[in-house]
């Protein structure tokens, strides 16, 4: 009896410790995964974005980089808070990729030209938030957002300057998620940073009791009707030559895991 006891104790463990890694790593949600297998272990992300062979899954803790139906690279935010932090080993926090030999690699954080940038105002906002002056820091900083309202003139803009077009579907004066969107993701340090160097905007409103233009009315229904658009807060992403690239919503989580979906999706074909 008394050799059994040490060795049921062993077996106990090893499958508590099996368990916890199945939790933590997602079974079938890793570097050499399909599509399919993540979407079995993880469920539906919070947002999806396509451009040519690569697809973007964006979810609360962590963004897989899909390619060709393999998963490339995952950029995992829990306990990392910026976009492409780095470490003190000088890679990227929580970032890994699979190389044409199938070994791995760390991911640079300079992989876009904003990120940088854009991780430092993360950065220094959440400091500034836990001091003093912390009322006053969560007032975003950073270029404010320049909304058009014309489409076609974003589009001309978009094509000359290649920036891609982001379309904000919103009922201003009456949605409460449009609102939090605002709030919590489009006015923040991060995101205003980011959309100055790296997006067109363009805002269609539908509010109501707020007389429109004519051509703005039209204008704003039809691009509508073009994306399918069936509820607000909606964010369509074009690409600079017109092409759709994503449709996005509303998610809690702040700006990261946004901004870092957007990031991901730049260097795709």
């Amino acid at each position: 009896m008394k050799s059994l006891f040490p060795y049921a104790l062993r077996r106990v463990l090893a499958l508590v410790l099996a368990a916890l890694a199945f939790s933590v790593s997602g079974f079938g949600a890793d570097v050499g995964s399909t599509e399919a297998e993540v979407l079995e272990a993880l469920g539906e992300p919070t947002s999806r974005m396509s451009a040519g062979s690569v697809t973007i899954l964006n979810y609360p803790n962590r963004i897989f980089r899909i390619e060709n139906d393999t998963v490339v690279s995952i950029r995992r935010l829990g306990g990392c808070g910026d976009p492409a932090p780095a470490a003190s080993n000088g890679k990227a926090c929580g970032a890994s990729s699979r190389t044409s030999s199938g070994t791995s690699k760390s991911m640079s954080s300079s992989s876009t030209g904003s990120t940088s940038s854009a991780s430092s105002s993360a950065s220094a906002a959440s400091k500034a938030s836990s001091g003093p002056g912390a009322a006053a820091a969560k007032r975003p900083t950073g270029p404010a957002l320049e909304w058009g309202t014309e489409y076609r003139a974003a589009a001309e803009r978009a094509a000359s300057t290649k920036r891609p077009v982001f379309l904000f579907f919103t009922g201003s004066n009456w949605c409460t998620w449009c609102k939090k969107l605002e709030a919590e993701i489009l006015e923040t340090t991060l995101f205003r940073n980011y959309a100055a160097q790296k997006l067109v905007l363009v805002k269609l409103d539908f509010p109501r009791g707020i007389p429109q233009p004519e051509w703005m009315i039209s204008q704003n229904q039809a691009l509508s009707k073009k994306y399918r658009v069936t509820g607000y807060p909606t964010v369509v992403m074009l690409s600079p030559t017109g092409k759709f690239l994503a449709s996005l919503g509303y998610a809690p989580g702040g700006p990261v895991p946004f901004v870092t979906a957007l990031q991901e999706l730049e260097n795709a074909p």
